[in-house]
């Protein structure tokens, strides 16, 4: 083990690889530090947060369970980015026509909306009413904001120079509320029933890894390979959203249960929106319903069959049987809304469906929830696994292509 450690630490087109590892690593400490400033007491606070809001803000990298720098998580920036993306999915072409700085723009105007709210959501629950009400929310609202966009800007700085970009700090704070969760929680469970939550969780996860490898092959014509024996495709992914669909769909929940608690809020003075809670039908239905949306709208939108059209037309190559231009751009249509569409069904069984066990078997919500963030945790891992292998990949070979690019 020491002499493959050495001969690892050895190879020089791993250097960059080591260089971005411990990048992320120094954002992780910086982040674990941050999530640790408390900017105001929660000893008066609610102390009966839904446990599901405590997934939710966790998937995003946020804490709604302490008011500290960093509660707001990257919540606001993935929804507005989400929201942004497919807003101009309706005009492709008007997307690529748009700067750099016009996307950026919208991104942080729907950013700084979106944490706001989240921010005046989070302080309602645990400031209460006084003199100095006011001024403090206000207070708590700036720093949250800043604090807010300081993790941002950490996440765009790790996508540049390190590894994975959000996804790291997503793990971190999944792994913090699941430890914040076993400390506040005393589970006690007959073994059989723990044998049974850990084969099924093992079933679901093995699903998950099978549905994220595999991938869907659409056979055409490559007007360049003169080879007989060797056939081109096109291999699109079953599951092409990855965890983006669910990180975001629990952000997505929040920030509407929000919008619609504090609207409630002013009109009528009172905070109870049981609804819109996990503990009832109707709050899982919204999700799962909102959580399928997502999976499907962004797979079609990584898939982007329109513009594979538009390549093929460019490039000479075509699909056996269907005429290039709006023929091939329809059939790739058809194929990709089938994958999403299955994509949709698949997260939403895995991932949304034990919800409704919690209503069910109620004793057993708090394992249901303990594992549907190991699930997820996961997930991510999968995300950040292969975002490793394409860094070893290229660095293998960067000399070669650095010499002929």
């Amino acid at each position: 083990m020491k002499n493959i450690l050495n001969l690892l630490l050895r190879r020089t087109e791993y250097k960059s690889l080591y260089r971005r590892i411990f990048y992320t690593l120094m954002i992780m400490v910086i982040y674990i530090i941050g999530s640790n400033i408390e900017i105001l007491s929660t000893a008066n606070g609610n102390k009966n947060i839904d446990a599901f809001s405590n997934i939710g803000v966790a998937a995003m990298g946020g804490n709604f369970t302490a008011v500290t720098l960093f509660s707001l998580g990257l919540g606001p920036y993935l929804t507005a980015m989400l929201i942004v993306n497919l807003l101009a999915l309706r005009n492709p072409e008007k997307l690529m026509l748009q700067t750099k700085k016009e996307r950026q723009f919208k991104e942080k105007a729907f950013t700084m909306i979106l944490a706001i709210v989240q921010a005046y959501y989070l302080l309602n629950m645990y400031v209460k009413h006084g003199d100095n009400r006011i001024h403090i929310m206000a207070m708590g609202m700036l720093v949250l904001i800043a604090g807010s966009m300081l993790l941002i800007w950490l996440a765009d700085q790790n996508t540049m120079y390190g590894i994975a970009g959000p996804m790291p700090i997503v793990v971190m704070s999944i792994i913090k509320s699941i430890m914040q969760s076993n400390a506040q929680n005393d589970i006690h469970l007959k073994i059989i029933v723990w044998i049974a939550i850990a084969c099924i969780l093992l079933f679901c996860a093995v699903l998950l890894i099978i549905i994220e490898r595999a991938e869907y092959r659409i056979d055409y014509r490559d007007i360049l390979n003169t080879s007989k024996d060797k056939q081109s495709f096109i291999a699109w992914k079953l599951n092409p959203g990855g965890s983006l669909a669910i990180m975001i769909s629990m952000s997505l929940f929040m920030i509407i249960k929000a919008i619609i608690e504090l609207c409630i809020i002013l009109i009528t003075q009172k905070q109870v929106l049981t609804w819109m809670d996990f503990k009832h039908p109707l709050g899982i239905t919204v999700y799962m319903i909102l959580l399928f949306s997502l999976a499907y709208f962004l797979s079609l939108l990584m898939l982007n069959p329109k513009r594979k059209a538009t390549d093929f037309l460019k490039s000479g190559n075509y699909i056996e049987g269907i005429h290039p231009g709006k023929q091939t751009e329809s059939y790739l249509t058809h194929k990709a809304r089938k994958i999403s569409l299955f994509s949709g069904i698949m997260i939403v069984i895995i991932i949304g469906l034990p919800f409704y066990f919690t209503l069910i078997i109620p004793v057993l919500s708090k394992e249901i929830y303990l594992a549907i963030q190991i699930l997820m945790l996961i997930y991510i891992s999968i995300n950040i696994t292969d975002v490793i292998k394409n860094e070893m990949y290229f660095n293998r070979y960067k000399n070669f292509m650095n010499k002929y690019w």
